[in-house]
Parts: C-alpha cells; structure tokens; sequence
C-alpha cells in the first residue's frame, strides 16, 4: 500500500473461515472473499458506507469521486464484468450455474449503503443462495449478483477495470485510463 503516514488507521479483524468451508472457490481465490458477506455484522452500526475492494487490484487514481457516487436508492454500486454479462445473456456453456440476472456485475469492487445491505440482508442471503447452489462457479460473485440482482447500480468501467488479456495500460491516453485495475485472472499485480 502506498498511504501517507498517518492518513488512515487500519483495524485487522480475525475472521473464522470454517463458516465458509462448504463453499466453492476457484484455484486463486481465497475463501476470505467471503467475509464481504459479513461486513455489516463486523462493521459498527454508525457506519453507513463502506467501499470494499478486492486484495487483486492496483488503485492509479484518487477514489475520492468513486466515494461521492450516489446510488439512488440502491443498495450497492459496482460495474458491469463485461465478459461475464454478455456470455451469460449468450448462456454459454462456461457460463453453466451462473445466475441469470438483468446485468452481472463484478463484486471485486462495491460502493455499499450498509443500511439497506443490513435492511435486506444481504450477507445472510448471499450465503443462503450458495448453499442452496454448492456448484456456483463463482461463487461470492454469483451469490451477490443473484441477491442484488435489480438492486445495484452500475459504475462507470473506471471504477473497476478488468483486462482479460493482456493491456497496455500506460500506453493508453491519460483522460482513458481507468483509476482501478483489477486483475480478475490468475496473473495477480504480486506476481
């Protein structure tokens, strides 16, 4: 992380992740990604936003504006994963025991109102819906999209940059780069 010096505090929370172990994960996920379903549990009730982002991604921007975003009335914002949404609609064959939703988002970054994410439950039923679909490909992902399905709002691709192959991302034009990389494959920004 590259945060001046007394610009935020950070408070490390010990999660138990046997609540988690019936659940599918893909060879570089961790089952950690799904302490996002708790949040508003682990969060204190005076909180009522939250920005969660993904431990793969590279922020090259100021969140400042992604943090100002309103989500008329929804519970959450995010962006669209352009791949998944358009093979899904497709019902490709890789795309087998996704949920079908209006639009399916990707979950590595979320701008949460935690009154309505508390109000609907949706850690609870995210977890529900997983247990109920053990085999859901991805997961954490398909879980919140199936939950939030008509109840998020899509962020600006900047917000949650997701190159599938491989992109130049400095050779792009300044005013197009986007503020969040986030590396949704297995080549991580650590590797």
């Amino acid at each position: 992380m590259s945060i001046p010096d007394g610009s935020v505090s950070i408070n490390w929370l010990n999660i138990s992740l046997n609540q988690f172990s019936s659940f599918l994960t893909l060879a570089h996920t961790s089952p950690m990604t799904f302490a996002r379903f708790l949040l508003a549990d682990l969060l204190p009730k005076e909180i009522k936003r939250v920005l969660y982002l993904d431990s793969d991604l590279l922020v090259i921007g100021d969140l400042g504006p992604l943090w100002c975003t309103t989500r008329a009335g929804c519970c959450a914002g995010a962006a669209r994963d352009l791949a998944f949404d358009s093979l899904t609609k497709r019902q490709e064959p890789q795309c087998a025991g996704m949920p079908l939703v209006k639009l399916y988002f990707n979950a590595g970054v979320l701008l949460i109102d935690l009154y309505q994410w508390r109000q609907q439950r949706i850690g609870e039923r995210a977890m529900q819906y997983l247990t109920k679909h053990p085999n859901s490909p991805y997961a954490d992902q398909d879980a919140l999209n199936a939950v939030l399905d008509g109840s998020w709002k899509i962020l600006a691709d900047e917000w949650n940059f997701q190159p599938h192959y491989n992109t130049n991302i400095i050779g792009m034009k300044p005013e197009l780069r986007p503020v969040i990389v986030h590396f949704v494959s297995p080549m991580k920004p650590w590797r």
